[in-house]
């Protein structure tokens, strides 16, 4: 079947595409011109077989007139999606809806108020259809994942969709990262985060927020009763919002995943929350790589690794740390009975941090993926690695790329694969 759908759209036979009652998921990515377009938008109104139907063509930036191209291509589409009545999963991302055609795509009639899955990332949709946009979401009772990812909601107010948000009882995916909201505008999240009572998975990340424009320790997210997945990356958070954060492993019970990569928490940040950390019994994934934590974080991190139970996948790449750090980490994995996935790369750990992560993993029976890209462990470190995986048996993904390995080193290490221990193993750029 995949082949047949490969076949019509390289042939650019779209119309006939929507006649094949079998073929249920369409993914274009090549370049639609007019006539094409109007044929997809006939084969969309006449369809009752396609709920997926995807259009990701990226313009070329040499292209004249991209955007009124785009506009154009859209708008027929749209056009026809007035009378589907099968569709479920929308996925328009990354071409060039205007106003005009999200008016016209908002307004289509029974397949966007039935649809479960929306992406409209990377669009300018524009403060004019905020409204608009906020009926969509009012009236939709089916749609549960919604992807609005740098789609300019710094313009004027998104208020209309936060509010809309905030009063549905479906949505259980949302998105709204890398849309530069300002204070004032993230405030408006606070009524969408504690009113809606589905979400699931959280994305705010990319955002500039500078400490989220609110106290994180609100109740709103301290309280939520599903959030299980929060991603506030990227957002330059600093120490300041430590407390809050703190407040949020301490409290809330149901969070599983929180991602607070590319912020400013350094060791005195991370190491306030540490408490709450140490005893929370749900968190299972934290990504604290990219926060300068240095020595005093790496101590911070060894004694969440003695001390909690639950967490499973860790990443604090590009942070730093360097032996001290790396000594204190690798003692603390000796006594870590949980950890699987653990991501230092980018760290400056030399041959002799190598050596003592080696000693750690002749003693932990759990860590299965191990990350180490982009270090100094030259070759003394990585024979040091290669004898204590030889009995350790557990890890299965190594990655040991850019690291300065002579043949030697290179040599240690390939004999794991001829053991069968290693499942992934990456030594590019050495």
């Amino acid at each position: 079947m995949k082949r047949l759908i490969d076949e019509l759209i390289e042939q650019r036979k779209f119309l006939q595409l929507y006649y094949e009652k079998d073929i249920t998921h369409v993914d274009i990515s090549s370049l639609l011109n007019a006539d094409e377009a109007k044929d997809i938008g006939q084969a969309l109104s006449i369809s009752e077989f396609i709920t997926h139907f995807s259009y990701n063509a990226r313009y070329p930036k040499a292209a004249t007139n991209q955007q009124a191209i785009a506009a154009q291509i859209n708008q027929l589409i749209s056009q026809g999606l007035v009378k589907n009545s099968s569709l479920l999963h929308l996925d328009l991302s990354n071409s060039y809806l205007t106003s005009a055609s999200i008016t016209s795509l908002v307004g289509s009639g029974p397949a966007i108020s039935s649809l479960t899955y929306l992406d409209l990332s990377n669009n300018n949709i524009g403060s004019q259809t905020y409204e608009v946009f906020a009926n969509l979401l009012s009236t939709n009772e089916a749609l549960k994942y919604l992807k609005l990812a740098s789609c300019g909601l710094s313009q004027g107010s998104p208020q209309p969709i936060f509010k809309a948000l905030a009063n549905i009882g479906n949505i259980t995916h949302l998105d709204i990262s890398a849309n530069s909201l300002n204070q004032d505008q993230s405030k408006a999240l606070l009524p969408l985060i504690s009113k809606n009572k589905t979400l699931l998975h959280l994305n705010i990340s990319q955002n500039s927020m500078c400490d989220l424009g609110f106290n994180l320790s609100d109740e709103a997210l301290v309280e939520h009763p599903k959030i299980i997945s929060l991603d506030l990356s990227n957002n330059n958070l600093s120490g300041q919002s430590a407390r809050g954060l703190a407040a949020i492993f301490a409290d809330n019970k149901v969070l599983k995943s929180i991602n607070l990569a590319n912020n400013n928490l350094q060791a005195s940040g991370i190491s306030k929350m540490i408490g709450a950390l140490k005893d929370n019994g749900c968190i299972i994934l934290i990504d604290f790589s990219n926060n300068q934590l240095q020595t005093g974080g790496g101590k911070v991190i060894a004694n969440l690794l003695v001390a909690n139970t639950t967490l499973k996948d860790l990443n604090i790449s590009a942070n730093q740390l360097g032996y001290e750090a790396t000594k204190y980490i690798a003692d603390a994995l000796k006594s870590n009975k949980t950890l699987l996935c653990l991501n230092m790369t980018q760290n400056a750990i030399d041959e002799a941090g190598g050596i003592l992560l080696a000693r750690a993993l002749e003693v932990n029976n759990c860590l299965t993926k191990l990350s180490l890209g982009n270090n100094s462990l030259q070759s003394a470190g990585v024979i040091s690695l290669a004898n204590a995986l030889s009995q350790n048996k557990f890890v299965k993904y190594l990655d040991i790329s850019s690291n300065q390995i002579t043949d030697k080193g290179l040599e240690a290490i390939a004999e794991l694969l001829n053991l069968n221990y290693l499942t992934y193993l990456n030594v590019s750029n050495n």
